[in-house]
């Protein structure tokens, strides 16, 4: 992210338990991100998020890896967790809405490295996987190649779950802006229906299962059976 791609790319959407915010950020920016990402660690950065008009205060955070492929990642990235647990340092002041280990397609615009004002996540539905579409067939479905060609998406990223993401599974692309979260959710209105895709029930990686998208919640939030793409703005977490 911020001009440079990541092989692969842990992705986790999280919703801070009511009154436990400040505790969440605290413990993610003290505690966790040092933990687990920078020189020698399972990731080498990790981006936070904060969803533009949602009614869940929904975090998105971006864990990078430059391990080999998913497999290795998802290995090491257990093992650490397990290790951090036998010490105390996990804890759970939010609820794991659902999280994603993705591999680059190799069709990104990586732009010079700028200052990122929003983003804008893209994805199909994760509750039921695409079946018989390739990424690049879906991504053609999602405006990016129009944006870019306009120059209104500086900086774009596809990533996908198939194998050599390529094949089918969930796919995501994450278009970076110097836009404020307002504009780029205008601009990017038109491409899918708003919010984050349908979810199916979410196990931790504890084995724990925490969370499941209520079918009141998914109508709400417009995410219809028949849809192909969900549309979120999201704005740069700053501690306060």
């Amino acid at each position: 992210m911020q001009g440079m791609e990541s092989p692969v790319l842990f992705v986790v959407f999280c919703v801070p338990h009511a009154g436990k915010e400040e505790h969440f950020n605290r413990w993610m920016d003290e505690v966790h991100v040092p933990d687990s990402a920078g020189p020698g660690k399972v990731f080498t950065r990790c981006f936070r998020y904060v969803a533009l008009g949602q009614r869940e205060r929904l975090y998105l955070h971006l864990w990078e890896s430059a391990a080999a492929d998913l497999e290795s990642a998802m290995a090491d990235v257990k093992a650490h967790a397990m290790r951090l647990k036998d010490r105390g340092r996990i804890e759970q002041p939010f609820t794991v809405v659902w999280s994603q280990w993705l591999a680059a397609a190799g069709a990104t615009t990586p732009a010079p490295q700028t200052a990122v004002r929003s983003l804008v996540t893209l994805q199909n539905n994760w509750r039921d996987a695409t079946v018989g579409e390739s990424i690049a067939a879906w991504a053609g479905k999602t405006g990016l190649g129009e944006a870019g060609r306009a120059g209104q998406a500086p900086a774009t990223y596809i990533y996908g779950s198939g194998s050599a993401s390529g094949g089918e599974g969930k796919f995501l692309s994450l278009v970076e802006s110097e836009e404020t979260p307002e504009q780029a959710a205008a601009r990017w209105r038109a491409a899918g229906e708003p919010g984050p895709c349908p979810f199916a029930p979410y196990k931790t990686i504890f084995q724990q299962q925490v969370w499941e998208q209520g079918k009141e919640r998914a109508a709400a939030a417009g995410q219809g059976p028949g849809a192909r793409v969900w549309v979120t703005a999201w704005e740069p977490y700053r501690a306060a």
